[in-house]
């Protein structure tokens, strides 16, 4: 621009009276409209920013200012055309004019480049001054498998043995929050964790599932050039640092499917903030190298985590069997044990476990896929005693299998094996298959009822396993579904005569046995929250912090 005006000011010192000035007064004011046609583009660029907000009158605002925009440039095109013809009428009339043309007409075919160079600063800056935050925050569920995933045929891409089925609880009662926020203004990714900062370096699998995410954006940021797309509206996101921040609502690591949620939070919060083209089940294999079954939890209702063949993972993703709304009578009770972290991790485990269990091969070879074509039967027939009876064996087998493992792995304690048998009582008290039981690589139930035999199982098992003093009530059982008309009744009503004879007969367990007991449903998959659920501050930083 400094040489632009140079030139300029070098045609202003020759007579006003030469026809060549009015080829300098063209070209100021082809040089004001296009600085104009700059501040148009921005002020269009900040508008679809905001358009994020779909209300009308943005909506309007933005459509004026593009035709606006359009208008100017056409205009300016035609200015263009007419300086080349001015400067074609000089070129031969004498060796000063031909050099001072001749300069012009490279300022002229340079002017596109400068253009777009000016542009990309000055939307920059706008981004600064108007601190547009590219985020997005979403909350993801837990998924409990009644069909298990244990057992991996290549660690590095998280490739199971077999394939599983889930069914997604609802996210009012268990839930991962994620924040992730990208700006060229951060040094490195960072993450913190319920608070706690930790070193994203540290962990393969997270480092595994950014940097998949960010080559689809690369991938994604280069389409949009190919079709077309003007450079300056292209956000380089994947070339920006990330801030993640991540809370869950239960314990981490407690045999709560943790990892599943915050991988597939990771996961969706990656796809928003990227705005990835990519279907759902094509980022459960994104989440799927994160934690294998995180990608069970990028779906609502009851999902089958296919185990493919390929050595590249390809044909290994999460697929919808049905969504929350096919069984809506379904509902499940989880009775924690202990929210203590497991000293046995899942990796380390199943690990083990198919380098030295027998039973592991035959569970693999032949019992795994019968059981998924019955489960996904049961699912779609809504046959609660079969989904009933598969879902407690496949537990059982899973945990034998891990006690097949050499050395053995005994994730269950004295409390679950209590409630495995409280809740075969309470099938034959009902004089059919009323309940099921499960337990993922941990010691918590999850209780599996259908709603009109759930009033029993909560009144059954807070009476059994009485709250400890120093647990709140509300705490202890949150009663999101109504079952006791106070707190106060909570572990004191046994409102049927053959559940009061099942709860006299096992008798009571010492307070605080069972910690805490959470009544949920069958859920849907991940959310997007708006901006204002955000767990980072304006700095980028989480809103609460962990000494």
């Amino acid at each position: 621009l400094i040489s632009e005006a140079e030139l300029l000011s070098a045609l202003c010192q020759h007579s006003k009276n030469h026809p060549i000035h009015d080829v300098a007064r063209g070209l100021e004011s082809y040089f004001g409209g296009l600085i104009d046609s700059l501040a148009l583009k921005l002020r269009l660029v900040s508008a679809e920013m905001y358009q994020a907000l779909y209300t009308p009158a943005v909506v309007q605002a933005t459509a004026r200012l593009r035709a606006l925009l359009d208008a100017r440039q056409a205009s300016l095109a035609k200015e263009h055309a007419k300086l080349n013809e001015r400067l074609a009428i000089y070129r031969d009339a004498g060796s000063e004019f031909q050099e001072i043309a001749s300069a012009y007409a490279r300022v002229l075919k340079e002017t596109d480049h400068i253009r777009q160079d000016i542009a990309r600063l000055v939307i920059y800056s706008a981004w600064k001054r108007m601190s547009v935050k590219f985020e997005a925050t979403v909350t993801a569920p837990v998924n409990i498998a009644v069909i298990k995933y244990w057992g991996k045929r290549d660690s590095a891409l998280i490739l199971p043995t077999n394939s599983s089925l889930s069914v997604t609880l609802s996210q009012d009662h268990l839930s991962t929050r994620t924040t992730i926020r990208a700006s060229p203004d951060f040094a490195k990714d960072r993450l913190w964790l319920n608070g706690v900062e930790e070193d994203i370096a540290a962990s393969k699998r997270l480092v595994n599932s950014i940097t998949t995410a960010r080559k689809l954006r690369a991938d994604f940021e280069q389409k949009l050039l190919s079709d077309g797309a003007p450079a300056e509206t292209v956000v380089p996101l994947s070339q920006w640092s990330l801030h993640v921040c991540s809370e869950n609502n239960f314990p981490t690591a407690a045999g709560l499917a943790s990892s599943a949620s915050g991988y597939a939070a990771l996961v969706s919060a990656l796809g928003a903030l990227f705005d990835l083209p990519q279907s759902t089940s094509d980022l459960s294999r994104v989440a799927r190298v994160g934690s294998g079954s995180a990608c069970r939890s990028m779906f609502g209702g009851f999902v089958a985590w296919q185990a493919g063949i390929s050595n590249d993972g390809h044909d290994s993703f999460a697929v919808q069997v049905a969504d929350r709304l096919h069984w809506p009578e379904l509902q499940a009770l989880i009775l924690v044990a202990s929210d203590k972290k497991k000293a046995i991790s899942s990796t380390a485990g199943m690990q083990t476990t198919v380098e030295t269990s027998e039973l592991f091969v035959e569970r693999v070879r032949s019992v795994v896929p019968k059981r998924m074509e019955a489960m996904q039967r049961a699912i779609t027939d809504r046959d609660f005693a079969t989904f009933a009876e598969i879902t407690m064996r496949d537990s059982n087998q899973f945990h034998a299998v891990c006690l097949d493992t050499y050395p053995p792995i005994s994730y269950m304690n004295d409390i679950s094996r209590s409630i495995v048998g409280l809740i075969h009582a309470f099938n034959a008290a009902r004089g059919r298959v009323a309940a099921a039981y499960t337990y993922d690589a941990g010691p918590n139930a999850v209780i599996y009822a259908l709603k009109d035999d759930m009033r029993d199982l909560v009144e059954l098992f807070t009476y059994c396993f009485p709250r400890d003093e120093s647990t709140p009530k509300e705490a202890f059982y949150p009663d999101a579904f109504a079952i006791f008309d106070s707190a106060d009744q909570v572990g004191q009503r046994l409102t049927r005569p053959e559940v009061a004879q099942l709860a006299e007969t096992a008798g009571k367990f010492p307070a605080g046995s069972v910690c805490r007991i959470i009544h949920t449903e069958v859920g849907d998959g991940p959310r997007v929250l708006a901006a204002s659920e955000s767990l980072l501050d304006d700095a980028g930083l989480p809103k609460h912090t962990q000494q």
